[in-house]
């Protein structure tokens, strides 16, 4: 692969969530599901799955704490 120090940075700026992007995450998911809960919204949700990045806990700063 050519630009291996800008797909680097492209991963690590970008893409990747610190631990402020994980919080912001986690924050806005609550909330999320607190409002469909106390909806009345049809289909009902049966359950949750986390995915991506965050579910996997390959973000950057989980994968610096390996």
């Amino acid at each position: 692969m050519k630009h291996v120090d800008i797909f680097k940075a492209f991963s690590t700026d970008t893409v990747n969530l610190n631990e402020s992007r994980v919080k912001d995450l986690e924050t806005s998911i609550e909330a999320v599901k607190d409002a469909l809960r106390a909806s009345d919204w049809e289909p009902h949700i049966k359950g949750w799955m986390a995915h991506g990045s965050w579910a996997h806990k390959t973000n950057h700063q989980a994968s610096r704490s390996r």
